[in-house]
């Protein structure tokens, strides 16, 4: 450790302010460095959760996709059925039976 000598001249005091910049500039980059390696720590930690949230938003896009399709398939297939229904309603023949059910439709109903 470094002893500060007594002010007498300025030389002096150039020497000490000379000491306070070497030993107070390693000090403060020190500490700057602990902060922005604190702050890329903080950083990280941020990408890593938004990697996690991207994933799961994204898993669950894929899901709301699926059912969408799952319903738009549904809808077409009720939508043929209920034309096949009309149909057989304005053209059909006593005793002729109407349409079937499409499978799909069995379990929704």
């Amino acid at each position: 450790m470094t002893t500060v000598p007594p002010i007498g001249d300025v030389n002096d005091a150039i020497d000490i302010i000379a000491l306070i910049i070497a030993v107070g500039f390693p000090i403060i980059g020190s500490c700057v460095l602990a902060w922005l390696a604190s702050k890329q720590a903080q950083d990280r930690k941020r990408q890593d959760l938004d990697r996690d949230r991207i994933a799961e938003l994204e898993a669950r896009i894929a899901a709301v996709e699926k059912d969408r399709d799952d319903i738009k398939h549904l809808f077409r297939v009720a939508i043929i059925h209920i034309r096949e229904w009309m149909t057989w309603s304005r053209e059909h023949h006593p005793g002729t039976p109407p349409p079937a059910m499409p499978d799909e439709l069995r379990n929704e109903v």
